[in-house]
C-alpha cells in the first residue's frame, strides 16, 4: 500500500494498528518517520507479542509539497497623484518561510500605470511554487493650477502669419 501525506513541517510515519484475540484495537511502535516533502520513505511496523509470531510490516509513503496561502499579502498602495518625485510599492503580509527578494515595476515617477512583481524566495524542497505575485498601481496626473496664468491682451494686424496670445 502506498501512502501519501502532504507536508506540515510535522514529522510523518503511517499510523499501524492490529486487533488482538480479545478484539482490541493494540498500536504498535512503528520507524521511520520523516518531516521533508519526498518520495520513497519506508516505515516499519514492528510487532512484539508473547503468543504470536509476527513478521515485520513495510510500507512505503511520501510527503508532498505544500502550497503557500497567499492570501493575507497586502500591496501598500494602489495610487498616488503625480508630484515629480519617484514612487514605489511594496508586498506585506507573507506566509512564514517565503520572502521578497526584489521587485520588477514597482518604481515610477510619472503618470501611468504600472505593474509590479514580487520576486520570491521559497522552501523550494517542502513547498510548490507559489503563484505569481503582481499589482496594478498607477501614478494619477496631478491637476495644475491655473489660477496664476494671465493672457497679454495682444492686438494683431493682419499681415497674412499666425498670431498666438502671450501667457504671464
Amino acid at each position: 500500500e502506498n501512502l501519501s501525506f502532504v507536508y506540515d513541517g510535522k514529522s510523518k510515519a503511517p499510523l499501524a494498528f492490529y486487533t488482538d484475540v480479545n478484539g482490541a484495537r493494540v498500536y504498535p511502535s512503528v520507524t521511520g518517520a520523516a518531516t521533508n516533502a519526498g518520495t520513497g520513505y519506508t516505515a516499519t511496523v514492528a510487532i512484539s507479542d508473547p503468543n504470536y509470531n509476527f513478521s515485520n510490516a513495510s510500507v512505503s509513503y511520501e510527503i508532498k509539497k505544500a502550497d503557500y496561502d497567499l492570501s493575507g499579502v497586502v500591496w501598500s498602495k494602489d495610487s498616488f497623484v503625480y508630484d515629480g518625485t519617484k514612487k514605489s510599492i511594496s508586498a506585506t503580509g507573507l506566509p512564514a518561510g517565503i520572502s521578497v527578494i526584489g521587485y520588477t515595476g514597482d518604481r515610477g515617477t510619472d503618470a501611468g500605470r504600472y505593474t509590479a512583481e514580487a520576486i520570491l524566495s521559497w522552501d523550494e524542497r517542502n513547498y510548490n511554487p507559489p503563484s505569481a505575485l503582481t499589482h496594478s498601481w498607477e501614478i494619477l496626473k496631478a491637476d495644475y493650477n491655473m489660477s496664476g496664468v494671465e493672457f497679454r491682451a495682444d492686438s494683431f494686424v493682419y499681415d497674412g502669419e499666425m498670431h498666438y496670445p502671450t501667457l504671464l
